[in-house]
């Protein structure tokens, strides 16, 4: 146990220089393959030979190194670039988002994969950037009100919410929330208990409409000044923000004995579900205790 929370703690700060220590290695690479071409050419044909083998020797060692340390694959999930954008270029800096996915409710008469009329095996995924997926938990009510935490980059525009069906052959998307981190998050003030329409998967026919309830807030990292010109802005968002985090105090100080043996938690033996509602009311207070720090 000892073992894996030192890898844990390891496995952050390297893993966030990953992308840039094979950057260098690859730059590395390439300039030891355009001296040696640079030297070759310059014994074949002086002068010329040598800049015309120090740019080949460049590309083709890169491109060596570019497959052999992986580089592709932080091109391919987003993760690239040398630095992230700085703060003056992009519209945000890099933060921590806080969001609650609460659940999905019907528009209408519409129906969701048996909600209302069978068994619902509904799911909730979240990307965002080079963060790993984040999944809810598998509920039949479709209500999850679980926290993540997701660290955004300067760079990241977008943030999606895949709401997915579980099959017994496999996961089958039902629909997505997609929503740009400045629009929809930030300039509204990191809303609460916010509707947010489900795109449907376009081949699905007859797709129900649903919306998925999501709440946002920020971590400490975020520019206090920027907060406080929101706060002017949407007072209303941030009573809404204090009154869900003293409701949830609320509900947390209702449960006993947390972190002790199971038989003494208090939860419904009936309800295997309510168990999870227990540990997600303990990440909330945990990530609030961190915001008031």
């Amino acid at each position: 146990m000892e073992a894996a929370g030192l890898g844990a703690v390891l496995g952050g700060p390297l893993q966030a220089m990953a992308p840039m220590l094979r950057t260098l290695g690859v730059v590395v690479i390439g300039v030891g393959g355009c001296m040696l071409f640079a030297m070759i050419g310059s014994m074949s044909y002086p002068g010329i030979g040598a800049i015309i083998g120090a740019v080949f020797g460049f590309l083709i060692f890169s491109c060596i190194g570019f497959v052999v340390l992986g580089k592709y694959k932080d091109i391919i999930r987003g993760g690239g670039d040398l630095v992230d954008l700085p703060g003056f270029v992009s519209e945000h800096p890099a933060f921590q988002l806080i969001m609650t996915v609460h659940g999905v409710t019907l528009v209408d008469e519409e129906t969701l994969c048996g909600m209302g009329a069978g068994k619902l095996d509904c799911f909730v995924i979240v990307k965002c950037g080079i963060n790993p997926d984040k999944a809810t938990c598998v509920r039949e009510d479709g209500k999850w009100n679980e926290t993540f935490r997701v660290n955004v980059r300067a760079k990241d525009k977008s943030l999606v919410c895949a709401l997915m069906d579980q099959n017994t052959f496999g996961d089958s998307k039902i629909g997505q929330v997609t929503l740009e981190i400045d629009d929809d998050i930030i300039d509204r003030a990191f809303p609460q208990e916010k509707k947010f329409k489900v795109e449907p998967v376009a081949m699905l026919k007859d797709a129900p409409k649903c919306e998925m309830i999501i709440s946002f807030d920020h971590g400490p990292d975020f520019p206090q000044g920027r907060i406080s010109h929101l706060e002017n802005q949407y007072p209303h968002e941030f009573t809404k923000r204090r009154q869900r985090q003293l409701s949830s105090m609320k509900e947390w100080s209702g449960v006993k004995n947390y972190g002790s043996l199971a038989h003494q938690l208090n939860y419904s033996k009936t309800d295997p579900h309510s168990l999870d509602h227990v540990k997600n009311l303990n990440n909330e207070k945990e990530m609030m205790m961190e915001q008031q720090v």
